[in-house]
């Protein structure tokens, strides 16, 4: 069963919300430390490309990732991509873990067009990624990007502390003019743990997306609940 939420009024864009199985969900929460330290094998700091009116600017992110299997190399010329992939060696994983391979197989039977998988890690309240929309250069026509969230405990939903990290989607600026057709510019999602989304249609073009600092002190510094966000291109 599935969740599908339309953001405009003609549905050219739209989000479809379900939780993967939950022999999957537990199996990587089972194996968090060894997808996590594959992915901080080689720390470094991370950074995304968020646009600033008319030009692009740097910001740094407070989450570790590394790219497996499909991963197009950087373009010195372009202002698009967060990825930069191959500016940092690091950043790019060559072989791909085993580890991992019962999620990707899982995935696939869903959407066999998914042959990028992207590992981001958020080490507590603290860990953030700015606002921003994903490069699409080099995908498929009209694919969809998938995220799935992982946490080290599977924290309790009738806990309010529990740790769950929120999606922030906001409408872009620069589409003010396309408000009539919106449904919906600015909301956030509770990323429960197991919950898949898929970001479709032309949700890069009108909206910008987020995992923002919690402004709640006595989590900032607290370890458990950990998450992966996990991320899924067509390539």
């Amino acid at each position: 069963m599935f969740k599908k939420i339309y953001l405009t009024k003609n549905k050219d864009t739209f989000l479809k919300l379900f939780y993967i199985d939950k022999s999957i969900s537990n199996y990587l929460t089972q194996n968090f430390e060894k997808i996590k330290n594959n992915v901080l094998k080689n720390n470094y700091e991370s950074y995304v490309l968020v646009k600033r009116i008319n030009n692009y600017i740097e910001q740094k992110c407070e989450r570790n990732y590394k790219s497996y299997l499909c991963t197009p190399k950087f373009d010195k010329n372009s202002n698009k991509s967060y990825m930069f992939s191959g500016k940092k060696q690091n950043e790019i994983e060559s072989n791909f873990p085993t580890v991992l391979s019962p999620l990707y197989n899982y995935i696939k039977k869903n959407d066999n067009r998914y042959n990028n998988m992207i590992i981001n890690y958020y080490k507590n309240s603290n860990s953030y990624i700015p606002m921003h929309s994903d490069c699409c250069d080099s995908m498929i026509k009209n694919a969809n990007i998938g995220i799935l969230s992982i946490y080290s405990d599977i924290p309790s939903n009738n806990s309010p502390n529990n740790n769950i990290r929120k999606l922030t989607v906001k409408s872009k600026n620069s589409f003010n003019s396309l408000n009539n057709n919106l449904i919906n510019n600015n909301f956030t999602i509770n990323l429960h743990n197991g919950l898949f989304i898929i970001m479709g249609g032309k949700f890069q073009v009108y909206f910008r997306h987020g995992i923002l600092k919690e402004n709640n002190n006595n989590n900032n510094n607290n370890n458990n609940n950990q998450r992966l966000g996990i991320s899924f291109r067509q390539y």
